[in-house]
C-alpha cells in the first residue's frame, strides 16, 4: 500500500471518529441539559436553541431564555411571565462532583436583554426629597437593561459555601461586580433559596448613566436644580441618621454623602458577625447594619476586574 493511500485512509478514519464522538458528545450535552431544566423547574423554566459542546470542556449555547417562578420569583421580585434572554452563552468550565451535582461552572453571557415593567412610581402633590417614592426604572427611561456578563460560581462540599462572583457591564447602565460566599447545603440552593445563610457580599458599582439619572428624575420631581436636590437630599440623611441614632463608621457616613454628590463609584460590603438569612437582610434596621450585618462603605477605588466580553474593546 502506497504511503498517500494509507494516510489518506487513517485520516478519513480519524474524521469520522471524530465525527462520531462529538455527535456522543452533543448528545450526551443535550440529556445533561434535560437535567438541568428539569431540576431548575422549582425557580423557573429555562430555554435554549442550540448547543455545542467542546471535547476540551465547555461550550456554547445560543438563545439562552429563563423566567423566574416560585420561591426565587418571589425572592427576585419580579414580574409574573418576566422572561430573561441572553443572545449567546459561553461556558469555559463546567465540573460535577462525584454525586453527579454541579461543583463549578465558569463563562459569559452575552447581550443579556432584562425587560423593564412599564410602572411608574406616584408623585405626590407636595413633593419632599427623601419621601418621596423612588423613580422605577421605567421612569429613569429604561424599557429593557442590556450587558454582558461573566459568572464564576463554586460550591465547596466541605464548607457547604458557595462561591460567586458576576461581573456585568452595560454601556447605557454601568460597570458592576458582586461577589458572595452563600451557605448551604445542595439541596437548600436547589429547592429553598430563602434559606440561604450569608456569609459575606462585596458590590461594587461604576456609573455609566444609572445613577445619573436616578438623580435627574429625582431632582425634576421634587422641582429642585440637581445641586439644589442634592443638598436636601443630604439634609433629609442627616436628620434621619440623628433621629435613628445610625451606627454608622465616619468612613461609611462620609462615603454617603459622598455618593450622592457624585454618583460614579461606590463599594459596599456585608460581613455579618453571625448568622443572616438571605431573606432577611432587608428587614434589619438602617441604623443597625454595621454592627448587625457587617456593613461597610467606599466612593474609592474602581472595578479591578476585567469588563465582560462584549465590553473589551
Amino acid at each position: 500500500m502506497k504511503l498517500g493511500t494509507f494516510l489518506w485512509r487513517v485520516g478519513l478514519v480519524a474524521i469520522v471518529a471524530a465525527g462520531v464522538g462529538q455527535y456522543w458528545l452533543v448528545q450526551r450535552t443535550h440529556e445533561a441539559a434535560a437535567r438541568l431544566v428539569a431540576r431548575l423547574i422549582p425557580q423557573g423554566e429555562l430555554r435554549y436553541e442550540r448547543l455545542w459542546p467542546f471535547p476540551w470542556g465547555g461550550g456554547r449555547a445560543w438563545g439562552l431564555s429563563f423566567q423566574p417562578e416560585g420561591m426565587l420569583q418571589v425572592a427576585l421580585q419580579t414580574p409574573t411571565g418576566m422572561r430573561v434572554e441572553a443572545r449567546e452563552m459561553r461556558l469555559r468550565e463546567l465540573r460535577y462532583s462525584d454525586d453527579g451535582t454541579i461543583e463549578r461552572v465558569r463563562g459569559s453571557l452575552l447581550d443579556v436583554r432584562v425587560p423593564v415593567t412599564e410602572r411608574r412610581s406616584p408623585i405626590p402633590e407636595q413633593p419632599e426629597v427623601g419621601r418621596m417614592p423612588a423613580p422605577t426604572l421605567f421612569d429613569l427611561g429604561y424599557t429593557q437593561l442590556r450587558f454582558d456578563l461573566e459568572f464564576d460560581i463554586q460550591y465547596v462540599a466541605s464548607s457547604r459555601l458557595a462561591l460567586v462572583h458576576f461581573n456585568a457591564a452595560g454601556a447605557d447602565i454601568g460597570h458592576a461586580a458582586l461577589s458572595a460566599q452563600l451557605e448551604g447545603t445542595p439541596q437548600v440552593f436547589d429547592r429553598a433559596p430563602d434559606q440561604i445563610m450569608v456569609r459575606k457580599l462585596e458590590l461594587e458599582f461604576a456609573d455609566s448613566g444609572l445613577l445619573r439619572r436616578f438623580k435627574d428624575v429625582s431632582a425634576a420631581r421634587a422641582r429642585l436644580g440637581r445641586t439644589a436636590w442634592e443638598d436636601a437630599m443630604l439634609a433629609y440623611l442627616d436628620r434621619r441618621a440623628r433621629k435613628e441614632g445610625w451606627k454608622w463608621d465616619a468612613e461609611t457616613a462620609r462615603s454617603l454623602q459622598a455618593v450622592v454628590r457624585q454618583s460614579d463609584y461606590v463599594r459596599m460590603k456585608v460581613d455579618p458577625p453571625g448568622d443572616v438569612a438571605l431573606r432577611n437582610i432587608r428587614l434589619y434596621p438602617v441604623a443597625d447594619w454595621p454592627t448587625l450585618l457587617g456593613f461597610g462603605m467606599t466612593h474609592e477605588g474602581r472595578i479591578s476586574t476585567p469588563p465582560p466580553v462584549g465590553q473589551r474593546s
